[in-house]
């Protein structure tokens, strides 16, 4: 099979945002990871993410910060090229604004870290919220419109992704709430359900981005096959 990579194609464009919207979101995390300087050791398992964006946590939380801010702009070019692939109609309008306004909240997660709590949450909330909503109306379209290629897999990441925004959201909250007012007396638990759910949500959403993108670039081969003129 003679798959020749075309740049210039608007699905290979959109395949390689999505990988390096991951990539980019993935380099803050482990630089600031490795260089963990807070109480104790940091881990998934009872640590949020935004902790890696406090500079009291670690020395390279600038780049943390800034990875997030670059992620929310590609995030956002990923999703427009998402909706171009879909092509015109409503629900893909909504889902397209939706993951707009999503992308842009998440740029400003790292513009606001967590060290500025009232600003951040509400970018955090903003996006788990549109990112949830934005994926499960691509996803619904995708399933709508199976002939465009999707792998049925694709939608199953987007139905998880949904029940787990919702477990997070119905999570009892009195251990975060002393965790944020009363942070100098927080005693931090073993396992902290709060944070692996965070984990679990965020990574999912960044294995939907790779697994479309992956599908993506399968499908232009799988065309280019059929039709090796194009």
């Amino acid at each position: 099979m003679n798959y020749r990579f075309k740049s210039s194609d608007p699905n290979n464009i959109t395949a390689i945002i999505g990988v390096l919207t991951c990539a980019t979101i993935g380099y803050g995390l482990l630089a600031s990871f490795s260089h963990y300087s807070g109480p104790g050791f940091y881990s998934p398992r009872n640590h949020f993410i935004s902790e890696l964006g406090t500079p009291e946590a670690s020395p390279m939380s600038n780049v943390f910060n800034h990875c997030l801010m670059l992620g929310g702009i590609l995030m956002l070019a990923f999703n427009f090229g998402l909706a171009n692939f879909f092509g015109k109609g409503r629900i893909v309008k909504i889902a397209a604004f939706i993951g707009m306004i999503a992308a842009l909240s998440f740029s400003t997660i790292g513009y606001y870290p967590a060290d500025d709590w009232p600003h951040h949450v509400v970018a955090a909330k903003i996006f788990f919220t549109g990112a949830m909503i934005s994926i499960g109306l691509f996803c619904y379209t995708s399933w709508q419109n199976s002939e465009r290629g999707f792998h049925r897999y694709i939608n199953y990441l987007g139905l998880h992704i949904a029940i787990l925004y919702l477990i997070v959201l119905a999570w009892p909250k009195e251990t975060l709430n002393q965790y944020v007012y009363h942070f100098r007396n927080f005693s931090r638990p073993s396992f902290w359900s709060l944070p692996i759910l965070e984990w679990s949500y965020c990574l999912l959403i960044c294995f939907w981005i790779v697994s479309i993108s992956a599908n993506l670039l399968y499908l232009r081969n799988r065309q280019n096959a059929i039709d090796p003129g194009q």
